[in-house]
C-alpha cells in the first residue's frame, strides 16, 4: 500500500480552521456559531422543519434489513440481534424487553440530524459476554452543542471530537466514533 504525500490541510486541524479558511460571507453559520442557528431554525421555522420532515420520514419509516449475502451466518445472527434489524428474507421477533438495546430508528433519527448540523456523532458503548464477544449497546450521540473541537488529520481523516465539560474536555478519539458528515469538504 502507498502512502499519500500530500494533504486537505498543511497541519493537524480543526473545523473551526477549517471553516475560517471558507468563503462564508455570513460568521454566524461558521462553525461552531451555525450550531444554535441551525437548531433554532429547524425548530421555529415551519418552512425548515416541513423540508427536514418530508427528507427524513421516508427514510426513518423504510423498512431496514441486513443483506446477508457473502457473510458468515454467525457474523449475520451477531449484527442482526445487536443492532435489532432483521435478515432479509428471515422471520424477525421483535425482543419483549428493550432497555439496554440499540434502537435503530432513534440512531437513525439522530443521524439524520447532520443534515442539519452538518455532522452527527456517536461513541460506540460496547459490553462483553462471557464468550468474550463484543456488543453494541449502543451508539451514544454527542450533540453537536455540545462539541467544542473537531481534530482532523492533514489527510482529511477524523483524529477525534472534544467536547465542552466543567473540568476539562471530553476527548473521543476516531475508534471509538460513528461520524455522519454531510458533504464535506476539507
Amino acid at each position: 500500500m502507498t502512502r499519500e504525500m500530500g494533504y486537505q490541510v498543511n497541519t493537524l486541524a480543526t473545523w473551526s480552521a477549517l471553516a475560517a479558511a471558507t468563503t462564508e460571507s455570513n460568521p454566524d453559520l461558521v462553525w461552531p456559531k451555525s450550531v444554535p442557528v441551525y437548531d433554532q431554525m429547524r425548530k421555529e421555522e415551519s418552512q425548515v422543519s416541513s423540508v427536514l420532515r418530508a427528507v427524513t420520514l421516508p427514510v426513518r419509516s423504510a423498512s431496514w434489513a441486513l443483506d446477508p449475502t457473502g457473510c458468515r451466518p454467525e457474523v449475520v445472527e451477531h449484527v442482526s440481534a445487536d443492532l435489532n434489524i432483521p435478515v432479509r428474507g428471515q422471520a424477525h421477533t421483535v425482543p419483549l424487553r428493550t432497555r439496554g438495546r440499540f434502537s435503530w430508528a432513534d440512531h437513525l433519527r439522530l443521524a439524520l440530524l447532520e443534515l442539519v448540523f452538518g455532522h452527527s456523532f456517536f461513541e460506540q458503548v460496547y459490553r462483553i459476554d462471557d464468550a468474550g464477544l463484543a456488543h453494541l449497546v449502543k451508539l451514544a450521540w454527542r450533540p453537536p452543542r455540545t462539541i467544542s473541537k473537531i481534530d482532523v488529520a492533514s489527510d482529511g481523516g477524523l483524529v477525534a471530537i472534544e467536547q465542552y465539560s466543567t473540568a476539562r474536555p471530553v476527548r473521543i478519539p476516531v475508534n471509538r466514533l460513528v461520524a455522519y458528515v454531510n458533504e464535506r469538504e476539507g
